[in-house]
């Protein structure tokens, strides 16, 4: 099916900026009176109207003018954590010395810390269902932006499929215009427009808001045609460098005096702090559910011994960190058999027993991976540990195979909850696995791993297909 050419304005966001100043200005003044006034009955300042206008000010120096901020259509969530985090520090940095100023000295010091923990929420309430009002608009065909490429090769590819399957981005594309034809089996075929000679009269009948250049072989005269031609049309221009398939990994842009240079970013978890941290809240997690493990493991446990003769638990040698061996522990699923260090379970598999049915689809079989955590050996959230049959073929089969024990493995990870899990059955599965476990290696934040748990919970509630 040939895409539509009949490319229209469908703007719905130069309002954005405002309807952030006013939901900001509404969750800034709802905390204060809901924890301030209400249950302190005492108001920091001495008239509501000075609080108002001291929040408006406070809201306009911290930078909510731009709508790119927190509602670019490629910013992650991790993002508008760190940046909701960074705008409330701000905030009590311009309201402390307010205070200061006005001689507010006898401020209740634990009032403002409540306020704080309280605007913090309110903050991460307001966005995320701003961006969950944002994806479900642009799921459904608006707030969307016009985009065309022109290039080829493998960037270029990569970059048609990320615009072109991820709804929530609300990218549309127009086309592609390329010296290269794509093949006929190309996804990018039925969206090819023609040369690049052509896009002048193309954009000039079709409203187009972004360009981007990506080509394998980029030739200075056509870069500088493309990018005035965007500036005439006032459209945004994004050049996309072709990184090699051998380098990919998490680049960054820096300057270099006034030449920009491509930068390959180290890990987070390169970083002494990080590692502690994430270390920390393994350590407080698994030691709370080890403590609570008894109202759960003694009736798995019964249920497990009257399935079948054998023991509760299930240990087998993992690849983890560094490719280092390890026990991982689970509850016992199936049956006694020779073939559990070498078979992956399938989906009716007859070695699984009821209970065992039960425990993989609900996720409880995984819950002793816990005493894995708490001795250091996985962490809540990192790539999943494979058998060690599997680690040495895949690592024959796929280059970047071992990069993902460069952190601990986890009981969960960002390949499980982005449809990634159970078995693998086709090599592209597995490719799949891995290229979504470096992306979490080179994107870690604590606000990833928290977001990664909660899917992983509602997942487990509403039961996982792929879990057999």
């Amino acid at each position: 099916m040939t895409p539509s050419t009949n490319f229209t304005s469908n703007h719905h966001s130069h309002y954005l900026p405002y309807v952030n100043w006013a939901l900001d200005l509404v969750v800034y003044n709802l905390v204060y009176y809901l924890i301030v006034v209400l249950w302190w009955e005492a108001p920091i300042l001495s008239t509501d109207i000075a609080w108002v206008l001291l929040n408006l000010v406070a809201i306009i120096v911290v930078g909510r003018t731009s709508n790119n901020t927190n509602h670019s259509r490629t910013t992650s969530s991790e993002h508008v954590f760190n940046r909701i985090v960074s705008e409330v520090l701000l905030h009590a940095f311009i309201f402390v010395a307010v205070l200061y100023l006005l001689g507010r000295t006898g401020v209740s010091w634990k009032a403002l810390m409540l306020f704080y923990v309280g605007l913090l929420w309110g903050l991460l309430l307001e966005r995320f269902a701003m961006r969950r009002y944002l994806h479900r608009l642009r799921v459904m065909g608006r707030n969307t932006a016009t985009v065309v490429i022109v290039g080829h090769g493998y960037a270029t590819d990569r970059l048609f499929k990320q615009l072109h399957d991820t709804d929530v981005f609300g990218y549309r594309i127009a086309g592609v215009f390329s010296a290269v034809v794509p093949d006929e089996s190309s996804r990018i075929r039925p969206y090819y427009r023609g040369r690049v000679e052509t896009l002048e009269a193309f954009l000039a009948e079709n409203h187009v808001d972004e360009i981007f250049y990506s080509s394998e072989s980029p030739e200075a005269d056509e870069i500088t045609r493309v990018a005035k031609l965007a500036e005439q049309r006032m459209q945004r221009f994004f050049f996309v460098p072709q990184i090699p398939r051998q380098l990919q990994g998490n680049f960054h842009a820096v300057s270099m005096g006034s030449i920009p240079v491509m930068s390959l970013q180290e890990p987070p978890l390169k970083s002494r702090f990080n590692r502690l941290l994430k270390r920390a809240f393994d350590l407080t997690v698994s030691s709370v559910m080890l403590a609570l493990s008894p109202i759960v493991y003694i009736p798995v446990a019964i249920a497990i011994k009257l399935s079948s003769p054998g023991p509760v638990f299930f240990k087998q040698k993992r690849t983890g960190l560094y490719g280092r061996e390890f026990y991982c522990y689970k509850f016992r699923t199936m049956k006694v058999n020779v073939d559990a260090d070498n078979l992956q379970a399938t989906k009716d598999d007859p070695r699984k027993t009821r209970v065992g049915e039960f425990l993989r689809h609900t996720s409880i079989d995984e819950l002793p991976q816990f005493i894995n955590v708490f001795k250091g050996d996985m962490s809540i959230v990192g790539p999943r540990p494979h058998m060690l049959k599997h680690t040495e073929e895949y690592s024959k089969l796929i280059d970047t195979y071992m990069v993902r024990h460069a952190v601990k493995p986890g009981i969960t990870g960002w390949a499980q909850v982005t449809g990634y899990r159970g078995q693998t059955e086709e090599l592209w599965q597995m490719e799949g696995r891995v290229e979504k476990d470096i992306w979490y290696i080179e994107h870690w934040s604590f606000a990833l791993d928290l977001k990664i748990m909660a899917f992983t919970v509602i997942n487990a509630i509403k039961g996982e297909e792929q879990a057999f």
